[in-house]
């Protein structure tokens, strides 16, 4: 499906000036936001206020079409959060998400748990994809979210981030049946997340990612005996623990499953 996007985004040669733009120029393209046929949105290099947010929020939730927003590294109100220190900032906008929203992406934007907590109730229910990559999400984060996960969510990445075996613990209890694709690399994990995850992973899970994590043979026995028929693939590039690249090999030579990212 083709979609047609909508970029705010600031002038090549302001960005090397070192503008950007800010509340006075999302009041004139609000109009623009709110009328036009885009089905996407996609927003960088913006420095705005709350009440910046809050005028893009409220165009947004006009068209009623949007079913792609992409923030791409600290967008939208998180310049201003990170040079004025203004936490609510982002409140106005996920106050308001589209309730048609299927994709969200959020990669390389510092989330703390104070915007999780105001970002994860107003999820909507139609998101099928939360992209929320090297975010800097702790377990504390994490707690915030997963009881708010949509049940329809097929896809989670949460690559590179700071979760760790607590936060793993607590996103096992909320993973949505629904989820075909989960992304855990390079978050520090180590057996304890796989004996978290044991029991728990979803019916129809088809992909799961565990890069750079520490795993024991006794560990790679418990992923590789409580990952559903369903996967059709795990991918372990760089997984640290003696012997557990044998375990790796058994299982992937069975040919009902396959193992990538190790030698």
């Amino acid at each position: 499906m083709d979609h047609v996007p909508f970029f705010l985004d600031s002038h090549p040669l302001e960005r090397r000036n070192g503008a950007s733009i800010g509340d006075a120029r999302v009041r004139q393209l609000a109009p623009g936001i709110a009328n036009g046929n885009s089905d996407c949105v996609k927003i960088a290099r913006v420095r705005i206020t709350e009440a910046g947010a809050a005028m893009l929020a409220d165009a947004m939730a006009q068209n009623g079409r949007f079913s792609i927003v992409q923030l791409d590294t600290c967008i939208i109100t998180f310049p201003v959060l990170l040079a004025l220190r203004l936490p609510d900032t982002t409140a106005a906008l996920f106050r308001d998400l589209p309730p048609s929203l299927t994709v969200l992406d959020l990669g390389k934007t510092k989330l703390t748990s104070k915007i999780m907590s105001t970002l994860a109730p107003h999820l909507p229910s139609s998101l099928r994809e939360l992209i929320l990559e090297r975010c800097s999400l702790c377990a504390d984060a994490v707690a915030l979210l997963a009881p708010h996960l949509p049940h329809g969510l097929s896809r989670l990445n949460l690559l590179a981030n700071k979760l760790g075996d607590a936060g793993v613990a607590v996103l096992a209890e909320h993973l949505p049946a629904a989820l075909t694709e989960l992304d855990l690399s390079y978050n520090g994990l180590t057996d304890a997340s796989i004996h978290s995850l044991a029991g728990r992973f979803p019916p129809n899970l088809q992909r799961l990612d565990l890069h750079k994590m520490t795993m024991s043979i006794a560990g790679a026995d418990l992923l590789f005996n409580s990952v559903p028929p369903s996967m059709a693939q795990i991918s372990l590039l760089e997984v640290n623990g003696e012997g557990s690249t044998r375990t790796f090999n058994e299982f992937s030579s069975q040919g009902a499953l396959s193992v990538s990212g190790f030698e």
